[in-house]
């Protein structure tokens, strides 16, 4: 069973098009600041997700012992 693609938040999309203009006029450190945001939020949202999925499961099936 494929994993399914979780869509990129709007912040997410803010962070990475934020990140690319720094990388676009070389700034690295911001670049570099950007993308460690970037991976928190990335991560941020991936949770949200697992909680959504874990309580659509519990809906159909009842609650996990």
């Amino acid at each position: 069973m494929p994993i399914p693609k979780v869509p990129m938040s709007a912040a997410e999309r803010s962070l990475k098009g934020r990140r690319a203009i720094a990388l676009r006029y070389g700034r690295t450190e911001e670049a570099e600041r950007l993308g460690a945001e970037l991976t928190l939020e990335r991560a941020n949202t991936l949770e949200t997700e697992a909680k959504r999925l874990r309580r659509e499961v519990e809906a159909l099936t009842g609650p996990a012992a």
